[in-house]
C-alpha cells in the first residue's frame, strides 16, 4: 500500500509538473498590470503599466522629475522594448526626452516584486543603471 502512494505521489508529480511550467510560460505571456515603486537615495521612481500596452515611468527628487509615457512591447524573455510618447518634466529635472527616443530593460516577477534589470538606451550611464535597477515593490492602492 505504502508503494502504491509513493507511486501515485510520482505519476502526480510528473502530470503537475509540466503544468506548472506552462503556467509560467502563460505568466510570461500576461501583460504586467500595476504599479511598482522603488526608492534610490534621493529618488523616487514608480513604473505604472497600463492596459493597451502603456507605461508611465514616474521620477521625482522633492519637487523635480518627470514622467516618460511609452507604449511598449514585451518579447517572451522579459524584456520591455518602450517608445516615448510624452516627457512631462516637472521643475529644473537635468534630464529631457524627446518623442520616440527608445530604451529597454528586463523584467522579473519574484514575490511581489518586480526586478528590473539590463537597462538600455541612449545616454544612459552606469550611475542612472545603478539608481533605476532592482527590485520595485508592488503597490498597493
Amino acid at each position: 500500500m505504502r508503494m502504491l502512494s509513493v507511486f501515485a505521489l510520482l505519476a502526480g508529480g510528473i502530470v503537475l509538473g509540466p503544468a506548472s511550467a506552462e503556467e509560467k510560460e502563460k505568466a510570461k505571456d500576461k501583460p504586467l498590470t500595476g504599479s511598482f515603486t522603488r526608492k534610490a537615495g534621493d529618488l523616487e521612481l514608480k513604473l505604472v503599466f497600463k492596459k493597451d500596452n502603456v507605461m508611465e515611468f514616474h521620477v521625482s527628487a522633492a519637487d523635480v522629475g518627470c514622467v516618460m509615457t511609452s507604449k511598449y512591447t514585451k518579447e517572451k524573455d522579459g524584456t520591455i522594448k518602450c517608445e516615448l510618447t510624452n516627457f512631462e518634466k516637472k521643475g529644473d529635472f537635468p534630464v529631457n526626452k524627446d518623442k520616440g527616443y527608445k530604451f529597454s530593460f528586463k523584467v522579473e516577477m519574484k514575490d511581489k516584486k518586480l526586478v528590473m534589470s539590463d537597462l538600455n538606451g541612449d545616454d544612459i550611464d552606469d550611475n542612472a543603471k545603478q539608481a533605476l535597477q532592482g527590485d520595485y515593490l508592488a503597490k498597493t492602492d
